[in-house]
């Protein structure tokens, strides 16, 4: 099967649908760049400030301020990194872990609920298809 661009946008919107439909509902209000943030300590632990910066593409004082904003929320934890006293370690605290999956996570009840209607077949293609695709971006990275 050859894929064109039109079948990556049709994936893309689809992949936007059920993100839309499936979203659960925010008990905290971040901003995007907070969240690309949380999602970033998330998936490289360690990450400095300037990573999140370079991330951003925004100024290391602007990331420096978001940063800071996100531990006083009680969602990051600095900590200077052994043998180099001059870098900032980033983490999640326990409460950033559930505001990133809360962020960009979709709400497991419905999801299941839809998922249910459809055939053990259909499951395990749309889970296991999901999963090679996560496996494989990661992969590149």
């Amino acid at each position: 099967m050859e894929l064109s661009q039109e079948a990556g946008e049709s994936l893309s919107h689809h992949f936007a649908a059920i993100y839309h439909y499936c979203h659960p509902c925010y008990t905290s209000s971040l901003s995007h760049q907070a969240v690309r943030t949380l999602q970033l300590v998330h998936y490289q632990p360690h990450t400095t400030i300037s990573t999140i910066a370079t991330h951003l593409v925004c100024a290391h004082n602007t990331a420096s301020e978001i940063v800071h904003r996100l531990v006083e929320k009680g969602l990051l934890s600095k900590k200077r990194k052994d043998g180099d006293e001059r870098t900032v370690v980033l983490a999640l605290t326990e409460q950033g872990t559930q505001a990133v999956y809360e962020q960009t996570g979709l709400d497991v009840q419905r999801l299941l609920t839809c998922l249910q209607q459809l055939s053990s077949e259909e499951q395990a293609l749309i889970f296991n298809g999901v999963m090679l695709l996560a496996e494989r971006l990661v992969r590149e990275i």
